[in-house]
């Protein structure tokens, strides 16, 4: 490590959830609520949050073709992903868990330290 961060706060693990534009799989829909509500609950169990856009790309079994979306990355870092029990991952989950099913996702992507996670 250099010298010169060596005083300084590391965060080294990484957690992302990815929100999609869309709605039952395929269709266009405004999102940002859930943008929103995933950068609040990041920002309430990790003290921070970043949000960055991206495109997605994904073979949808039910549809049977390629689906191309954009989507939102929303990541917090922190020293500490887990919290008391788990208590922290298992809230992220569970947020992914009710997104996926209130935007009737085939799945929903989190991202924790460089490993993806369908969810």
């Amino acid at each position: 490590m250099l010298e010169q961060l060596k005083n300084r706060t590391r965060l080294q693990h990484r957690v992302a959830v990815y929100v999609p534009s869309t709605v039952d799989i395929d269709k266009t829909a405004n999102t940002e609520k859930w943008v929103d509500m995933a950068a609040s609950g990041l920002v309430n169990l990790y003290g921070g949050a970043t949000v960055t856009e991206g495109v997605g790309y994904w073979f949808s079994d039910e549809k049977q073709a390629m689906i191309r979306e954009q989507v939102k990355i929303v990541y917090a870092y922190s020293d500490d992903l887990q919290g008391m029990d788990g208590e922290k991952i298992n809230q992220v989950l569970s947020f992914c868990e009710h997104m996926k099913e209130a935007l009737k996702q085939e799945a929903i992507s989190l991202e924790i330290d460089n490993e993806l996670y369908f969810i």
